[in-house]
């Protein structure tokens, strides 16, 4: 009778830690989803990279800036440019351009004019 009831603490403890890493893995799970919904993570990350990428593209083939190399960052549809340009038409031709790209939410410039 003392074993069968030993048995039973046992089977039963042993299932309050099945069920323990069960509802400890469900939680993992969801940060998972959360981690690869749109608008964060990955995507966001090739988002940027293609704004970033469609930018430099039309600054190469524009013929107001061409052969200038601002800086370009995205970060969340974010675009910041920096760097030197020759005069005020050109920082506001690579400022249109830049709006002009697709995804862009906002263009904050940080371009000055070399003297």
């Amino acid at each position: 009778m003392m074993k069968v009831n030993q048995k039973i603490i046992s089977l039963n403890v042993l299932l309050l830690f099945a069920a323990t890493f069960m509802v400890a893995g469900c939680d993992k799970r969801e940060e998972a989803t959360t981690a690869t919904a749109p608008g964060t993570g990955v995507e966001t990350a090739l988002d940027d990279d293609i704004i970033t990428t469609k930018i430099r593209s039309g600054l190469l083939a524009d013929p107001v800036v061409k052969g200038l190399d601002p800086k370009v960052e995205t970060h969340q549809g974010i675009v910041r440019l920096s760097g030197f340009v020759e005069s005020q038409a050109q920082m506001e031709r690579i400022v249109e351009i830049a709006h002009g790209v697709a995804g862009v939410k906002n263009v904050e410039n940080k371009m000055n004019i070399r003297n």
